[in-house]
């Protein structure tokens, strides 16, 4: 249906209308902001938004600008339609629909929930392709979608959350575009936020970037985005705490080994072992035992600041310990680290509860190697794992594209709905 509205050219004429309103909101806040006769918020609160008295004889594309007064019932319902032509899966070709991209960016200035909320999920559909993050970025809409992060409407903030997200999920020239326009210091304060959706939103966009560049890792620890999401990994929300764990375990996982340092230092693992839980969901277990492998790794080769290290775990900055494990590890501090946290406590227990499968095959490969446990195979695990290969192996298959999110399921009327 949306294919043949869209052939029968009805978003043309929708643009226009659009266009014509949003060109009203950009006057009205410039008027407003030069001490003027008022901004369209204004019209808005009156319940109708007269374009010719707010552009005056301005010209829209070279013709006179008859839209006349259009209220504000009507103004949402148009602007719902359009989110609607712009959306849907398949997703209409870009070159049938990026027209309506500068009206969109004009309408995210007008001050009403409804009209928000609807250019955001409009830009955030747009957003879903890689020639549609794109297009997106190239309006220069990416600080005002910033700016929406910061409004007091957790509606406004989902959304914007939405299309946010979506661009941080492209590339990192992408994400990078996001960051420019200040998006970074608002997720960090929308992780605190009292509506577990919205922090999962936060969560899943911060986690796209830790996917980033060395650059935009630093950023997310630099704006200080590590101890929410820490203190996330407890949230009583299973999908926050999954998210939470993308965006940390992220950080391990990249070949960047400073950065894993900074987190252990600001006491990461013990939250992370605290998922080591037989009543944790699966893919939230093999994810935070591939950050302990990570860690743990790591700790073979590098030395942390052993102050911090010390402030992390409660113990003695001199309190290392020599492992004689099977990897021959010597010095390792993360052993420690882990082990003050009941890291390895967990392990054990997690492989009697997981009898066989990827998390028992992961468990049993860092106890043999960083914990000196032995007498630890199962009848049928060799067959299943085969060698520590195999088994890191698993663990990699079982948390792949760390920080993915699907994008919005769809819905009709308002958009309410989020990524599954």
């Amino acid at each position: 249906m949306r294919d043949r509205v869209l052939e029968a050219g009805a978003l043309a004429p929708l643009v226009r209308t659009l266009r014509d309103v949003g060109t009203a909101a950009a006057i009205g806040k410039t008027a407003a902001a030069s001490g003027g006769a008022g901004s369209v918020s204004a019209a808005l609160t009156a319940s109708a938004v007269d374009v010719d008295a707010a552009a005056g004889d301005l010209p829209a594309d070279g013709a006179p600008n008859n839209a006349g007064s259009l209220p504000l019932a009507a103004l949402r319902t148009c602007v719902w339609a359009l989110s609607n032509l712009v959306r849907g899966k398949p997703a209409p070709p870009l070159a049938s629909v990026s027209s309506a991209l500068p009206v969109l960016v004009e309408l995210s200035r007008v001050d009403d929930e409804e009209v928000l909320t609807d250019v955001c999920w409009a830009l955030s559909y747009l957003g879903e392709r890689t020639e549609g993050v794109d297009a997106v970025i190239e309006t220069g809409v990416c600080s005002r979608l910033a700016a929406l992060l910061g409004t007091s409407s957790p509606t406004v903030q989902k959304s914007a959350l939405h299309a946010v997200g979506n661009i941080v999920a492209g590339s990192q020239i992408q994400a990078q575009a996001a960051l420019d326009g200040g998006a970074l210091p608002l997720l960090t304060q929308l992780l605190k936020s009292d509506e577990a959706e919205v922090q999962r939103l936060a969560a899943w966009a911060i986690s796209n970037v830790t996917a980033g560049s060395s650059d935009q890792i630093q950023a997310v620890i630099d704006f200080g985005a590590v101890p929410p999401l820490m203190a996330l990994l407890r949230s009583p929300s299973r999908a926050v705490r999954k998210e939470a764990a993308f965006a940390l375990v992220n950080v391990t996982t990249s070949p960047w080994p400073q950065h894993t340092l900074r987190l252990v230092e600001q006491g990461v693992v013990a939250p992370i072992c605290e998922l080591l839980s037989p009543s944790e969901p699966s893919d939230i277990v093999t994810v935070a035992l591939e950050g302990l492998q990570n860690i743990l790794k790591i700790g073979e080769t590098t030395t942390p600041n052993p102050d911090a290290m010390a402030a992390a775990t409660g113990t003695q900055p001199d309190g290392g310990k020599v492992s004689k494990g099977a990897a021959a590890v010597t010095h390792n501090d993360m052993i420690r680290t882990v082990t003050a946290a009941d890291g390895k406590a967990r392990m054990m227990a997690l492989r009697h509860h997981h009898r066989t499968g990827a998390i028992n095959n992961i468990s049993t490969v860092l106890l043999k190697t960083y914990f000196d446990a032995t007498g630890l195979e199962t009848p049928t695990q060799a067959d299943e794992s085969g060698s520590t290969a195999a088994a890191t192996a698993a663990a990699a298959a079982a948390a792949t594209s760390l920080g993915a999110a699907p994008p919005p399921a769809l819905s009709t009327g308002i958009s309410t709905a989020v990524p599954g």
